[in-house]
């Protein structure tokens, strides 16, 4: 490949993209509270395809792109949706068949350890919210293999824990007239030992479950924030660039007395 003309900008666009490419991140990061949902949109961000400098000899292009597919729906928004609706079943590994030919899949729900004193005070909102309350985690704690709570009484697997309240949906297109959902916490299972212990629900949905809804969601243009943010100190780098290539070329058409 011959020489650039414009090495100073060249290198600049480079040092760019890769500013560029690392305010979109952090911009992500306080943008996004929701773990899943902000590790998605990040590993769009994380590939060798999400950033790329190319030097055409007359023009030089950088591009960085966000190659997951849940970054659109996040910078989009979306309106409220029936979950099921949206799987397409039978080519999903994990769903099952009930003896009937109805599709259904088993879903995990984790929840997180009850922090106390300074460790509470520096978790973040989200993750107080997801934490269970103490009088549960302190029973939770201590389940066996094969156990899980409950909020009945004590008997065979089923553990008793304190203040297992009915579940209010949120939404509601997931209320059901004269049905009552169980705790959030009802058959909480422990899996796992010392740091690796997880502390998980399982819920079914099938083809035709009334509830699961998905709330709607206003867009979030964490693109259009970055490059807001970002933009003065690109530009600013690109202009020095610029008029650095622009002196070296004079330069040089003075010396030789051709122009360049």
């Amino acid at each position: 490949m011959a020489e650039t003309r414009l090495p100073f900008l060249l290198q600049a666009m480079h040092d760019a993209a890769r500013l560029v490419h690392e305010h979109w991140q952090a911009v992500a990061q306080r943008t996004l509270t929701t773990p899943g949902e902000r590790d998605a949109y990040l590993s769009g961000l994380q590939t060798p395809e999400s950033i790329s400098v190319v030097d055409q000899g007359s023009s030089i292009r950088a591009t960085i792109t966000n190659t997951s597919p849940t970054a659109r729906r996040i910078e989009t928004g979306h309106s409220a949706y029936h979950l099921p609706d949206r799987i397409n079943w039978a080519a999903v590994p994990t769903a099952k068949r009930s003896k009937s030919g109805e599709y259904y899949l088993i879903v995990p729900f984790r929840h997180y350890s009850a922090q106390r004193g300074m460790r509470a005070m520096a978790s973040s909102p989200m993750a107080r919210s997801a934490a269970m309350p103490r009088p549960v985690y302190n029973v939770a704690s201590r389940l066996q293999r094969g156990q899980y709570l409950t909020a009945g009484e004590t008997q065979g697997r089923a553990v008793h824990a304190p203040g297992l309240t009915p579940y209010v949906p949120a939404s509601p297109r997931n209320v059901r007239p004269g049905y009552t959902h169980a705790s959030i916490y009802e058959g909480l299972q422990r899996r796992g030992s010392g740091r690796g212990v997880r502390y998980l629900t399982f819920r079914t949905m099938t083809q035709h479950s009334a509830g699961w809804w998905m709330p709607a969601k206003p867009p979030q243009a964490i693109a259009a924030q970055t490059v807001r943010e970002i933009a003065p100190r690109v530009g600013e780098l690109l202009r020095t660039a610029a008029e650095a290539d622009m002196v070296t070329l004079i330069h040089a058409s003075i010396r030789t007395g051709v122009p360049s």
